[in-house]
């Protein structure tokens, strides 16, 4: 069973606070970074509060999951479903392979638009934003979901998500998680990157300055774990993440 949830509703657009799901969903990417399942749930779970927050909140119809990985129920889509009417969803992935998959798994009806681009939305000027203002309308508030992944092939990736949030509508929303050594003794960094664990590790400070701009909502920067458990609190942080909402 979950561990109580740090929060335990979503109030309205004039005052985000977070909230978790019900139930925990499955990493969506298998490649996991930390070679275990605990971070990966634990992502899941930040990545369900953010599509409520963003939903139930913030009123947000629109949900951009960048480098999303292989998708597992539930999904960016099977949550938005839920919390909002007609939700618009785009994912993409840098792996053709992943994409590909990603297709394949897509559903074939319901209410909720959505699809699977192959696709590198971290690289500066990329042209698939044309592909994705073909699903998404751009004049409308957008979610950008961007998980530890991108910042694994080097911070120009976050940078890229950050101007391209900054480039959306007042009431968009930047979710952003980021793997860190901030608290790992150095003998267990040293091991993790042997063992290829995480080639970029990003601090505390980088984090939050990767808000600069934005209105980094309450809590603030916090280890992924504490999204959606308070027994936590002691464990070493092996990933920060935070949610800005652009002014």
């Amino acid at each position: 069973m979950r561990d109580r949830m740090l929060y335990d509703t979503v109030p309205a657009a004039d005052a985000p606070t977070m909230a978790a799901p019900a139930a925990p969903g499955t990493h969506r990417d298998t490649r996991r970074f930390d070679g275990g399942g605990t971070l990966s749930a634990a992502i899941d779970g930040w990545i369900e509060c953010a599509v409520l927050l963003a939903g139930r909140g913030l009123q947000i119809r629109q949900f951009l999951h960048v480098d999303a990985g292989r998708l597992a129920a539930p999904a960016v889509h099977d949550l938005a479903d839920v919390v909002v009417r007609d939700p618009q969803v785009v994912y993409t992935d840098h792996d053709p392979r992943v994409a590909a998959d990603g297709v394949a798994q897509l559903p074939a009806g319901g209410s909720c638009r959505v699809r699977f681009l192959h696709a590198d939305l971290t690289t500066a000027g990329s042209s698939a934003l044309d592909d994705v203002r073909a699903v998404l309308d751009p004049r409308q508030p957008i979610a950008v979901i961007v998980p530890p992944r991108t910042g694994q092939r080097g911070p120009q990736g976050y940078e890229a998500a950050r101007q391209l949030v900054a480039g959306l509508p007042a009431g968009s929303l930047l979710a952003l998680a980021a793997a860190t050594a901030d608290a790992m003794p150095r003998a267990e960094r040293h091991a993790r990157e042997a063992a290829g664990a995480s080639p970029h590790w990003y601090s505390y400070a980088q984090v939050e300055r990767l808000f600069d701009g934005l209105d980094l909502l309450p809590p603030g920067v916090l280890p992924v774990r504490r999204w959606t458990s308070t027994h936590s609190a002691t464990q070493t942080p092996l990933a920060w993440a935070a949610l800005g909402r652009r002014p």
